[in-house]
């Protein structure tokens, strides 16, 4: 069964699970029933609304947002790290195949498909809606690149997505930096460790998910108090040095 875990980070940018739980498949019904539920979560208990909601191109989930009233009006963007490997993985196969180098002992990938990841990075970075255009209009350059790969990147990322993942749309949303789902990563590797195995009745796992969160807060707890003590003490090393 698929483990949702829900992640999200303090002002300390400590990352920090609030919610998980385990789903009977990943169909649009699913995610919806999961959404719902830490909606309910969060207004039970007080909790503020996310700020940004950043997930990767699951079609399910997405629709499960859109399609959640009480998150409505919250940015919601797209993880560049899962798009850059879509893309890798997906249009690698319309250019000639990567040449093994003896001297390096590694893969040298072919430099027309270098070119291409670098104009589709290019594209995704553009800082201003002009610049984008500009970057656009150049990818889509008859003969530039083989029209499967490009029509890939349009029909997939850019035509339908570019305001969740087009950094020049992206910026206009307060997102601290965070635009990929990474932060997800170590939390997702804690509870696997306190979880043991990938086996067990829901009660045992549940009884290890309060070990993992228990500890979670501690650790929190803990980072924000160091935080504290070290500007107290530079605080008032200032103070002392301080002219009367």
């Amino acid at each position: 069964m698929p483990l949702f875990n829900a992640c999200g980070v303090t002002s300390m940018k400590k990352t920090f699970n609030f919610a998980s739980c385990f789903m009977s498949g990943e169909t649009a019904t699913d995610f919806t029933w999961v959404i719902t539920a830490i909606g309910e979560l969060l207004e039970s208990e007080g909790i503020a609304k996310p700020q940004i909601i950043v997930t990767d191109r699951d079609l399910g989930l997405l629709r499960a947002i859109e399609g959640y009233e009480p998150f409505n009006g919250i940015p919601h963007i797209l993880c560049r790290w899962h798009a850059n490997m879509n893309v890798l993985s997906k249009c690698k196969q319309h250019f000639p195949k990567a040449k093994w180098d003896p001297a390096t002992r590694k893969a040298v990938r072919a430099a027309e498909f270098t070119r291409f990841l670098e104009a589709w990075n290019a594209l995704a970075n553009a800082e201003t809606e002009a610049l984008f255009n500009q970057k656009l209009e150049h990818f889509k350059e008859a003969g530039r690149f083989p029209d499967a790969a490009v029509s890939y990147v349009l029909n997939t990322w850019i035509t339908p997505w570019k305001e969740k993942i087009v950094r020049c749309f992206v910026d206009r949303y307060r997102h601290f930096g965070y635009v990929t789902t990474s932060i997800v990563e170590p939390a997702n590797a804690a509870i696997k460790r306190f979880l043991w195995g990938n086996t067990g009745d829901l009660s045992t796992v549940f009884r290890h998910l309060e070990n993992f969160w228990r500890y979670q807060l501690a650790e929190i707890q803990g980072h924000e108090r160091q935080r504290y003590n070290k500007l107290f003490n530079y605080t008032r090393k200032l103070l002392r040095n301080m002219p009367c």
